[in-house]
């Protein structure tokens, strides 16, 4: 309860980045990097719940070592974590262009 955590993951992509986006959802609030540079973020605390879950384009991508950073805060309210917990869900997608 009312704490912030930082998820990070590194990965390398082979071929030319088409197009990519992020579905996430957190609990409560939340920023994205990629490669350094903010993708999207939200103060909203009720973005936790497929219908109120964000979609952003990210245009930033690059061919070989790309990292995602999410920092996630969740709300002050409840001590008890079991009544005030946290949270994040997120899903990259990009497509890439091959090479013969």
């Amino acid at each position: 309860a009312g704490e912030t955590y930082t998820f990070v993951k590194s990965f390398n992509i082979a071929g030319s980045v088409a197009s990519s986006s992020i579905q996430i959802a957190a609990d409560n609030t939340y920023s994205v990097e990629v490669n350094n540079v903010v993708v999207c973020s939200s103060a909203a605390a009720n973005n936790f719940t497929l219908a109120t879950q964000d979609f952003c384009v990210v245009t930033n991508l690059v061919t070989g070592n790309n990292t995602i950073e999410i920092t996630v805060a969740n709300a002050a309210g409840n001590p008890d974590p079991d009544f005030n917990t946290a949270g994040l869900l997120y899903k990259l997608t990009y497509i890439t262009i091959c090479s013969d």
